[in-house]
């Protein structure tokens, strides 16, 4: 009886499994962004380890994995809202004001009255110029959003275990924070 069992289960085709590895990167986030409570970054390491080829559908990682992983968009959302929210995102926020406001304030003062004195409109013409270095300083230094932005186009197929395209990196956000985040192992029959 048991030789009839294994003999089945030898004729059984051998099903492909994908394992996904979840690690965290904290270093590439706190670049970009900082240290943020809600939205976690993560690389995944996918690799197939059976016989045969596999499609992948990200919503199939997404149901296996033990990370709480958010679709692109609502994590662009908070970048965004996050890079905005920045040192640099205030200063390019308020220089373009001022910027705007000297502009305007240069014109109507140079055609209003001749008994403006060009002290005035020197120093009007100067806040314009600061903040127009201002604006220039802060759009150098603007945390770049794309770079944590790289994602594969799924679905994605993977070769057998041992081919050249049998693995992928991938990389994906989640929300909460996981204080001491570690590499997390998921395995998808």
């Amino acid at each position: 009886m048991l030789l009839k069992l294994l003999a089945f289960a030898l004729c059984l085709p051998l099903q492909a499994q994908i394992v996904v590895k979840l690690t965290p990167d904290t270093a590439s986030q706190t670049a970009v962004i900082g240290r943020t409570h809600h939205l976690q970054y993560w690389v995944l390491t996918i690799a197939n380890t059976g016989p045969d080829s596999r499609t992948l559908a990200l919503e199939q990682i997404i149901l296996a994995s033990p990370v709480n992983l958010v679709p692109l968009g609502d994590a662009r959302n908070i970048i965004t809202a996050k890079i905005a929210r920045s040192t640099w995102g205030e200063v390019l926020h308020v220089s373009g004001y001022v910027i705007m406001g000297s502009s305007l304030a240069l014109a109507i003062l140079s055609r209003s009255s001749p008994s403006i004195g060009t002290n005035t409109l020197l120093n009007v013409s100067l806040a314009g110029s600061v903040a127009t270095a201002a604006d220039q300083i802060a759009s150098a230094n603007l945390p770049n959003g794309s770079t944590l932005m790289n994602q594969l186009s799924y679905p994605i197929t993977l070769g057998p275990a041992g081919s050249s395209n049998a693995y992928a990196v991938d990389h994906e956000f989640s929300i909460g924070w996981w204080k001491d985040a570690a590499a997390q192992v998921v395995t998808i029959p």
